[in-house]
């Protein structure tokens, strides 16, 4: 992770100006994120058990499936 942060510290510093606080935190946000996914998927690869878990939960919370409610609901369940 230290790795592609540091590599992507180097293309960002050339895209961004650095004398300014916008281009020197442009270049330190993106650079992290990139060096958080470059490691997210080393661990997936290598097949890490506690990746996985992590994706399966975040998975379950996101992309629920919804509630399916009848098109016809029933006149006599329905509150007047």
């Amino acid at each position: 992770m230290g790795f592609i942060a540091h590599e992507g510290l180097s293309v960002f510093g050339r895209l961004f100006d650095l004398n300014t606080f916008l281009g020197i935190f442009a270049q330190g946000f993106l650079s992290g994120v990139l060096g958080i996914a470059g490691g997210a998927a080393v661990l997936w690869i290598l097949g890490n058990v506690e990746m996985r878990e992590v994706w399966a939960s975040l998975h379950r919370q996101f992309w629920r499936r919804r509630t399916l409610i009848p098109e016809n609901p029933d006149s006599s369940t329905l509150i007047s």
